[in-house]
């Protein structure tokens, strides 16, 4: 049976859930299957979002859009639609979308299986009238299961109105897909769908021509532990790089001072020592960077399954 939100403070465990057990690389298509109802709740089946389309409202050539989908594309369509387009419910029909991920257990004899894909809807209000969804961290997020792209029916006052006095559409959309980390290759937790809603009075816009922006975008995260231990490291390099440094560079005015004769501290003795000081961390930086990105480069190159 299908539901429609996750228990309160569960955010966390749901985005942690390690159900998946896909392995994905490079190129893998990521299967991303809507289950639709209609506007009076029946079901009318899964529709292959990754083939279909149906979640992007910004259209373009088929191998495009399908480009979104594939495993490891980070991707952004933005498109401006007509807004007396979206009042149409010829164009735009009210249908309601519960997602998942299909996938092949490969724990479980490579049975075919649908793990339901959580929505962020940055406009829910809890009880206190808070959006909760858009705050950073997720531990009081509301995660819900349904989402519509297009709402033109519940701003009519009369089911004889024609044209909604307000409209609702999905502004923006963006499928996070975090992976699992280095020593889980090719596994992900389960996507996180994200979606800005926006109200186009007809008042204001309807008859005039105008234009609207949406977006839809997909975007790979690090896990919090993957991005601490990059952290950590770097601080460490830079900090026994920088002593390194620092060693050397009183090395250097000590010896400078004996051939200048130099025998007491003075400003010319600081100076210098400033100077070979910034020369050494210069040095201990250019080699930090430049080690972090020749290694990034090399293991990107090298890399099958997806890492962040």
């Amino acid at each position: 049976m299908p539901w429609l939100y996750y228990g309160s403070q569960q955010a966390s465990l749901v985005l942690a859930d390690t159900s998946l057990t896909a392995t994905y690389a490079s190129g893998s298509t990521l299967n991303l299957y809507l289950g639709t109802y209609s506007l009076s709740g029946q079901f009318q089946g899964f529709q292959n979002a990754s083939a279909t389309n149906q979640l992007q409202l910004c259209k373009d050539t088929l191998a495009v859009m399908q480009a979104a989908f594939r495993f490891g594309t980070t991707y952004l369509q933005e498109c401006e639609l007509n807004a007396d387009d979206l009042f149409d419910s010829d164009k735009y029909p009210l249908n309601f979308y519960d997602p998942y991920i299909f996938f092949y257990d490969e724990t479980d004899g490579g049975i075919p299986k649908l793990l339901p894909v959580p929505v962020l809807n940055t406009a829910l209000l809890d009880s206190t009238n808070t959006l909760v969804n858009t705050q950073t961290s997720n531990t009081n997020w509301q995660l819900t299961r349904r989402f519509f792209l297009v709402d033109n029916v519940a701003g009519k006052t009369s089911l004889t109105d024609q044209v909604p006095t307000v409209v609702r559409y999905a502004q923006s959309i963006q499928l996070t897909i975090t992976p699992q980390g280095t020593t889980q290759a090719g596994l992900i937790y389960p996507p996180l769908l994200t979606i800005t809603y926006a109200d186009l009075k007809a008042s204001k816009y309807y008859g005039t021509g105008a234009s609207v922006k949406v977006s839809f975008s997909v975007a790979y995260k690090q896990t919090s532990s993957t991005s601490s231990q990059f952290t950590e490291n770097l601080r460490i390099a830079m900090g026994v790089l920088s002593a390194v440094g620092f060693c050397y560079a009183v090395l250097r005015t000590w010896f400078w001072a004996r051939r200048a004769g130099v025998l007491s501290l003075d400003a010319v003795l600081v100076f210098k020592l400033l100077a070979y000081s910034a020369s050494a961390f210069a040095n201990a930086f250019f080699i930090t960077i430049f080690g972090i990105a020749f290694y990034q480069l090399v293991m990107y190159k090298c890399t099958v399954d997806i890492y962040l």
